[in-house]
């Protein structure tokens, strides 16, 4: 090593003071539902293209816009957040990058992070009462468990037997159901099949990690995750409209979210710390104000003080506080 080299880290940057954190405007609620919270971000990239964010939080999941003008930075679906944590005013959330093939984090410095959790929970409780409503029954998954162990009668793929008797388009599978099912099949290319086909409906999908494990390789895992990217970026092309009639407030037309890919979610309220584990998150939201539009009147308010929150890190990916295994959103 060259004289003068040296081994120390570089300095993480500096943090925003108690007083900067204060004067950041007050939440406001938008017309579809979504609420924006003002932040401070910590990355550099962020940080050049505007030193104060506004942190969108709807049914499609997460954008980072410039302030004032709602400019999308970035679009994170559901499906795409991989896990979120919290201590007193920082709030980070994790996702798959699937340019870099490694779950990213970025960090948030905001006043008002209780408002911020509360709404990710009432999203997440509203997801999660909405899927468990549509559960597959009992009698019927134990049907299709022996029909899968058993190899199906016909020449039907697992899949097209998921696909073709509508198993998918009308109910939602538990991750401990989808892992039965991806044990239950001697085929890796199968297993791999399923396991994207079941992502976006899972109750639970902050436990996709544990259906993943039932897979073969850490390949076959990133192979997953690879292939639902794809699918994401193939739906939201199809949905998007045309040019001159794209919106800079339309989730599906925000800037692209730097590569960003699919893993779940996770829920603020659980005491455990972010882990890479769980992916959390289906699919396609449940109908109610899916969208990302709609202007917003934004509550002018003197800066109030201050308000951290306890030092206890946000759940890793347990949407709902009264069941670890509960599961997040939509993507």
């Amino acid at each position: 090593m060259g004289a003068g080299a040296s081994n120390a880290r570089p300095r993480p940057p500096p943090e925003p003071t108690v007083a900067e954190l204060a004067a950041l405007d007050s939440p406001y609620q938008k017309e579809g539902g979504e609420r924006c919270f003002y932040c401070m971000p910590n990355e550099e990239d962020l940080k050049k293209r505007s030193t104060v964010i506004a942190l969108e939080v709807g049914m499609l999941g997460f954008r980072l816009m410039r302030p004032r003008t709602e400019d999308c930075l970035f679009a994170y679906p559901w499906g795409q957040i991989h896990s979120w944590a919290h201590t007193d005013n920082r709030f980070s959330f994790r996702y798959f990058d699937d340019g870099k093939k490694a779950v990213v984090q970025y960090t948030l410095f905001l006043r008002d992070l209780a408002p911020l959790l509360e709404h990710i929970q009432t999203l997440i409780d509203a997801i999660l009462a909405e899927r468990k409503s549509q559960a597959i029954p009992v009698e019927l998954f134990a049907e299709l468990l022996r029909e899968v162990q058993n190899g199906p009668r016909s020449s039907l793929t697992p899949v097209d037997l998921l696909q073709q008797r509508q198993y998918c388009d009308k109910y939602y599978f538990w991750a401990e159901q989808g892992r039965q099912l991806v044990d239950a099949l001697p085929s890796s290319f199968d297993k791999i099949e399923v396991a994207v086909l079941l992502h976006g409906r899972l109750i639970d999908q902050n436990r996709f990690s544990y259906m993943l494990e039932g897979l073969e390789s850490q390949a076959d895992r990133d192979n997953v995750w690879h292939r639902i990217t794809a699918l994401k970026k193939f739906s939201t092309k199809l949905h998007q409209p045309p040019a001159g009639q794209r919106s800079s407030k339309s989730l599906s037309g925000a800037a692209s979210s730097g590569g960003g890919a699919p893993p779940g979610a996770s829920s603020p309220r659980t005491a455990a710390p972010s882990s890479a584990g769980g992916a959390a998150s289906p699919k396609a939201p449940p109908p109610a104000s899916a969208s990302a539009g709609g202007a917003g009147s934004r509550p002018t308010s003197a800066k109030p003080t201050v308000r951290p929150v306890s030092a206890s890190t946000g759940g890793s990916a347990a949407p709902s506080p009264r069941s670890p295994a509960a599961a997040p959103p939509p993507s």
